[in-house]
């Protein structure tokens, strides 16, 4: 099911501006070029950034494979992943959780709980929640007759913060969900969700081909069903490797001297 017509109209209604799935070499190289951002007025409301289309794909092409029942988000932001698994995952309850360290992140729960009463999306609540403090009674209030079967880590981008969601997250999860970690080759963090996965007993999958490098963390009984569609968004790692050599050095240019960045009228 394709949600991105929905999705953009959602927050267009809303009354905002939005860019994604952009071409780096079409704004002068600018790296966040692919990801979502909010604008009002002409101004980025948030500098958080929310998923990519592509990888709004990826979780189109898991919900062919992989029902979740209860998913769990850490780091909200403006609710653009949130919105995004309500409507790729209707049979699933969905809790959205944000600090809100940033006064643009209180305003991005309200805005994603306006969203959900407005586009009739009763399986999404978005709260304020601090990780590892307050996930014990959140999971009380939320996961206690049904765990978290899918969870999505987005919250402060470190090695250690990452391993405090998990562990946080771990004990009100179910022993079979499937772990998504957003950014995590764009910010280093690879080695630290694959230690997570050996101190768990869970396969570390770096998904290469997503803009922002997820990483999955996969029981082995969910291997099956989702390993060909993981694959597809991953690859050889050798593949990456090598071209990520000819990038640093240089040698894909001659391929690229034509994508230039093109002035418009």
């Amino acid at each position: 099911m394709a949600v991105l017509p929905r999705l953009t109209s959602i927050y267009e209604r809303q009354g905002f501006d939005l860019t994604t799935g952009l071409n780096p070499t079409h704004l002068y190289g600018e790296i966040s070029a692919p990801f979502t951002y909010l604008l009002k007025d002409g101004e980025i409301v948030t500098h958080a950034a929310g998923i990519a289309v592509q990888e709004l794909y990826l979780l189109e092409a898991l919900s062919d494979v992989f029902l979740p029942r209860h998913i769990l988000i850490v780091g909200n932001s403006f609710g653009w992943s949130a919105v995004a698994m309500a409507l790729v995952f209707p049979q699933a309850k969905l809790l959205a959780v944000d600090s809100c360290a940033e006064t643009a992140a209180a305003e991005g729960l309200d805005l994603t709980n306006r969203i959900a009463a407005a586009e009739g999306l009763s399986n999404l609540v978005a709260i304020k929640g601090r990780s590892p403090e307050d996930l014990p009674a959140i999971a009380e209030a939320y996961a206690k007759t049904a765990p978290w079967d899918m969870v999505f880590i987005d919250g402060e981008h470190t090695a250690r913060q990452v391993a405090i969601d998990f562990n946080a997250v771990r004990p009100h999860a179910d022993k079979g969900a499937l772990w998504l970690f957003h950014d995590a080759v764009s910010y280093g963090l690879l080695k630290a969700v694959e230690r997570l996965g050996q101190d768990n007993g869970l396969i570390f999958q770096p998904l290469w081909r997503t803009p922002s490098g997820i990483a999955a963390l996969v029981p082995q009984k969910l291997v099956g069903q989702v390993a060909m569609t993981l694959h597809a968004f991953a690859g050889a790692e050798a593949t990456f490797r090598h071209m990520r050599d000819l990038g640093r050095f240089g040698a894909t240019e001659r391929l690229v001297a034509a994508l230039t960045c093109p002035e418009l009228d």
